[in-house]
């Protein structure tokens, strides 16, 4: 048996297993019986792999335990270890017994978590687990102290006639300790609504105001579409217009095509062009039908609010109140990431907080929906973790009623979106905490999270890639992870001295030496695998992204090795 197949073997999933050497039947054999027992002695097989559970074919069953045992055996006694059904055993071998514990097969036995416990009284071989980890745990413990076969550097094991088990082998281990517990937080009440990660924020921005055909759109005032328009509104109480189609009203028909241009996206009959005029912005018509909608309803519902956002085309506030019960979600998706709103060195964002500020005054409850990781190019690092907290601190300043923090948690913890989810709860329940308290939440998450040992090197790689990303330049949510952070000077070569400092990282603190992951395929298999696994072994995932949108595919096999090599 390989190093490879052992490794990524030991991290499939698979229930609580027993792996015992004793008769099926559970009847201990008496030790004075037989004084010596073997798993193969002088070439010759012993035992027998009893596999009580599962289709062989299903990868999470007991069947996958008893196939890596099965292959290091052969790996150090070119011996072919029988795997067979109950029915079939020998008294007269060493049974293997793998089986689900609570099956009817051992009920007494329960471990929990990762616990796991290994021992041998005389020809009786116990291995016993809670779950799928402490189980390739509780296999790794075995094969290195009875067969000599270390899994994790890869060493095999010596090549030799007979495998003996010792006479008496005991050890236990309990489990991991249990997470460390998250600071509290004291809400502040800051803001009235707030949620985070995979919040309902496409509803909020739902196109509602229009019925597209072709691309188009009629005006505001057009025929009986202004009181279309108001009835669905108060109906509906939202009125959302996210974007601009080219409008087909009888004036732009009419005018299309002079002086070389084509229809109009936004309506110049006289009517909107003297709205656009008076408000500001080119959808002046349609914050005048706002208005009318959100005092109609008032008329049919008190309490009710006009929902509408304030994105794309609708981005640029009015100049006239639209009322005391209309709500405005403000959205902008190409914010800077790598600046705070309040920022005004960034003129992105400073003409955002400007805006934001206008919209304040224009409303009874405004919402912002904060896009906080590279929904395109995930999941590889996005150092913006304090920027939250200063954007979030900045919303209350401004009055914001509610706040949304978005980012993807389908596949969660690959970009430390766990370590996101916790850190964007806790500034969203108080956004005046202080950078010291921030940064005592964040190590108090990372520990939580990924343990103690962990925990110092991953802050240390968040520190250094936001030290470096965070550089004066630009970049947001659609950028490509090399406008996050390159790994080219200024003279358009590689500069790799971050990339080994950051894998070097990793490698410390990953349960499998890389050694084990030289080979391409081996490495892919070992990755999906270890998704699944332990935070520490997904979450390497995004610095493996970023790096390889770094590299120019022709480049990478030098600067891997380059890399590794270091």
């Amino acid at each position: 048996m390989t190093a490879e197949y052992f490794a990524v073997k030991r991290r499939k999933y698979i229930r609580r297993i027993i792996v015992n050497f004793r008769d099926y039947s559970g009847n201990e054999r008496n030790e004075t019986d037989l004084k010596e027992f073997y798993l193969v002695q002088d070439k010759t097989p012993k035992a027998k792999i009893i596999c009580t559970t599962g289709d062989q074919r299903d990868p999470s069953n007991a069947f996958e335990a008893a196939t890596a045992l099965a292959e290091v055996i052969k790996c150090a006694t070119d011996c072919d270890i029988d795997i067979i059904a109950p029915d079939l055993k020998n008294e007269n071998d060493v049974n293997v017994t793998i089986a689900v514990t609570g099956d009817g097969t051992d009920a007494s036995v329960t471990l929990d978590g990762d616990a796991f416990s290994v021992s041998v009284n005389g020809g009786n071989v116990y291995i016993l687990a809670g779950n799928v980890t402490g189980i390739w745990n509780a296999m790794a413990y075995f094969v290195s102290a009875v067969i000599g076969y270390d899994p994790y550097t890869g060493k095999k094991p010596e090549v030799r006639d007979s495998i003996k088990l010792p006479e008496t082998l005991s050890y236990t281990f309990n489990g991991s300790p249990a997470p460390q517990p998250l600071i509290p937080v004291e809400p502040d009440g800051a803001f009235k609504v707030t949620g985070c990660g995979d919040t309902y924020y496409e509803q909020l921005l739902e196109h509602t105001a229009f019925l597209y055909r072709d691309n188009l759109i009629p005006c505001c005032y057009s025929g009986e579409h202004h009181e279309y328009l108001i009835r669905k509104a108060v109906a509906q109480q939202r009125l959302i217009w996210n974007a601009a189609g080219d409008c087909h009203c009888d004036h732009c028909s009419r005018h299309e095509g002079e002086a070389g241009e084509k229809a109009y996206s936004f309506c110049k009959c006289p009517t909107c062009t003297a709205a656009a005029e008076r408000e500001g912005t080119l959808c002046g018509a349609y914050f005048d039908i706002v208005r009318e909608a959100a005092a109609r309803l008032a008329k049919v519902d008190p309490d009710a609010y006009l929902t509408i956002a304030a994105t794309s085309v609708t981005l640029d506030p009015p100049k006239t109140y639209l009322g005391d019960n209309v709500r405005v979600v403000v959205a902008d998706r190409m914010l800077c990431s790598s600046h705070p709103i309040s920022e005004d060195s960034c003129e992105r964002n400073a003409a955002f907080a400007k805006k934001l500020r206008a919209w304040r005054k224009l409303c009874g409850s405004l919402y912002v929906i904060d896009f906080t990781s590279d929904y395109y190019y995930f999941p590889a690092t996005f150092p913006s973790f304090d920027i939250m907290r200063r954007n979030a601190a900045f919303y209350h300043e401004v009055g914001v009623d509610g706040v949304f923090f978005q980012f993807d948690r389908m596949q969660s913890e690959l970009e430390f979106s766990d370590i996101r989810m916790i850190l964007a709860d806790a500034i969203l329940k108080r956004p005046t905490m202080s950078a010291d308290e921030f940064d005592k939440r964040m190590d108090n998450a990372l520990v939580h999270v990924y343990g103690t040992d962990a925990a110092p090197v991953i802050r240390r790689y968040i520190d250094r890639f936001t030290e470096l990303a965070l550089d004066g330049h630009c970049f947001d949510t659609h950028s490509r992870p090399h406008e996050v952070l390159s790994l080219k000077n200024d003279k358009g070569e590689y500069d790799l001295s971050f990339a080994k400092e950051a894998y070097k990282m990793w490698d410390s603190i990953h349960p499998h030496p890389e050694a084990l992951a030289r080979n391409e395929l081996y490495l892919a298999r070992m990755l999906f695998t270890q998704y699944q696994a332990q935070p520490v072994c997904y979450s390497k995932t995004q610095f493996s992204e970023w790096l390889m949108d770094c590299i120019h595919i022709y480049d990478r096999g030098r600067a891997l090795e380059e890399i590794i090599a270091d």
